[in-house]
């Protein structure tokens, strides 16, 4: 499933959840772990900081390389990403948040690879669209059931490989419902699909998945289903 894992770094406090979740998924898939910190060319871009970035991508490289897995420090020039902070744990809940479109294809896969591997609990989560207009009701029924039958197939599907899974449907914007139900329940990463064959469920979904990236407090797989 993974042959690969890429963890950034900044050696900062804020990314030790992610790193941790990046070798321990690297260690279920025996992966290799290529490490990687970014030089800010807009932050002067010195030989120190250089220096001190290609010191924190050794680090995650030598945790890997102690696990028994291979493992590639590189130091890049370029714009470093947002961080968020968090606790640090192993996964043992994994959120798949899911439309029961093609884009989530992929993405159920992986969160059952990872739950599976993890022996974690698995969440389907379904956010129904809230419908503003009186007359959207049959639509918003319709969602409902949708959404049901979705997470009551990904459960399923679960249950046949022998992972613990709970079916969550809950009404509001899918970004909302996504980050809230990351922070309320037991999830350590959520897993999420990026696009779709669709040009409307591409918009649709890509915008998720975009927003959920970088305000979760818990990682994030994103996964792309390939025609």
């Amino acid at each position: 499933m993974c042959d690969t894992i890429l963890i950034p770094t900044d050696g900062s406090e804020g990314v030790e959840p992610a790193v941790d979740a990046g070798l321990d998924l690297a260690r279920t898939y025996e992966a290799s772990v290529h490490s990687l910190s970014a030089v800010d060319p807009q932050g002067g871009g010195t030989d120190e900081q250089r220096e001190r970035r290609e010191e924190d991508s050794k680090a995650v490289a030598t945790d890997a390389s102690e696990a028994g897995l291979e493992a590639v420090a590189t130091v890049r020039t370029g714009r470093p990403g947002k961080r968020s902070a968090t606790s640090r744990r192993s996964i043992e809940g994994v959120c798949l948040a899911t439309g029961g479109s093609s884009s989530s294809a992929a993405a159920t896969d992986h969160a059952l690879a990872v739950a599976d591997a993890c022996d974690a609990t698995l969440h389907a989560l379904y956010a129904v669209e809230p419908q503003v207009d009186p007359e959207g009701e049959p639509l918003q029924d319709a969602l409902q059931e949708h959404g049901e039958q979705t997470t009551s197939a990904v459960a399923t599907r679960a249950e046949v490989r022998g992972i613990d899974a709970i079916s969550v449907v809950e009404t509001g914007h899918p970004t909302d419902v996504v980050l809230e139900y990351a922070d309320r329940d037991d999830v350590d990463l959520v897993v999420m699909g990026t696009e779709s064959k669709s040009d409307v469920e591409r918009l649709v979904v890509g915008s998720v998945s975009q927003r959920v990236v970088p305000n979760a407090t818990v990682p994030v797989m994103t996964a792309r289903t390939l025609e």
